[in-house]
């Protein structure tokens, strides 16, 4: 009796290693995941060994690709400025046609922008923000706001590791470090005038804080119909839509909340919208 239960123990425990001795293979997002053993008590094989780094490795990069993006969109918009608008450090570049705003992505249709970049390498610079109907802000190439400029008076920019000049007066300025050399402003001219609005653009003045005692006229740029940015016509293409399927198209839209009212901020984007929305459809 006690021999037939030996072998019966026996026998189990082979039994127990062919189980667990037995490979598996798991499916997974990244492909098949082989086992020695099995998945629980056995390890990977080399194969999947290498598999596993290569899917670490392509993680990672996408991690830094998508960290990256703020500070690469803005080194290109920059670029964009000086080598395709031909801006110098600091000039404006004045945004205000809808042709001129095609090269980006998040203009509002009908506000005209002011739209400098400034390169601290050589020193802090000025800005300076006039009376009227005028607002904007600084930031970093980080997409991350340094201030509001929501006020009139002069505004001091100082570089990374730079020190604010011993002879600035708080009282006159508003200083700031900008944790990047470089740093845009973003200032939007707010009167439904336009001969106003061109006024204060002409106020508007950035200069280095070296040149505060005599400032070069620098003046400003457009676009004035050329292609900068994301201007890419290979990437898109004309589609005619036809006219029975024309409100099929625009309630899907309206879904999507692809609407005047989004695509043209303000009351006439919101009017336009409530004329089609109560209107007939014909």
């Amino acid at each position: 009796m006690l021999k037939r239960i030996q072998i019966a123990i026996i026998g189990a425990i082979f039994m127990l290693a062919g189980v667990q001795a037995q490979a598996e293979t798991i499916n997974t997002r990244i492909g098949d995941l082989s086992f020695t053993h099995n998945f629980a008590n056995g390890y990977p094989t080399d194969a999947t060994v290498q598999k596993l780094f290569d899917e670490m490795d392509f993680q990672r990069a996408c991690q830094a690709y998508i960290w990256s993006i703020p500070i690469v969109s803005m080194a290109q918009w920059q670029y964009a400025h000086t080598q395709q608008l031909g801006a110098e450090n600091g000039q404006i570049v004045f945004v205000e046609s809808y042709d001129d705003k095609v090269g980006g992505l998040t203009y509002n249709a009908t506000t005209p922008y002011v739209l400098p970049f400034i390169d601290l390498a050589d020193g802090p610079w000025v800005v300076v923000m006039p009376e009227g109907e005028v607002r904007g802000a600084a930031h970093d190439m980080w997409q991350i706001g340094i201030t509001k400029m929501t006020e009139p008076g002069k505004y001091l920019f100082v570089g990374p590791g730079q020190d604010v000049p011993g002879e600035v007066n708080n009282d006159e300025y508003h200083v700031f470090q900008s944790p990047t050399m470089s740093l845009m402003l973003g200032i939007r001219l707010m009167s439904t005038d336009r001969d106003e609005r061109m006024a204060i653009l002409k106020k508007i003045d950035i200069y280095p804080y070296s040149e505060r005692k005599n400032p070069k006229p620098r003046g400003y740029t457009t676009p004035n119909g050329k292609a900068w940015l994301a201007a890419h016509p290979s990437i898109w293409r004309k589609i005619i839509i036809p006219a029975e399927l024309k409100w099929e198209i625009r309630d899907k839209l309206d879904q999507a909340n692809i609407t005047e009212r989004v695509l043209f901020p303000g009351l006439d984007g919101l009017t336009s919208w409530l004329k089609r929305h109560y209107s007939p459809k014909v």
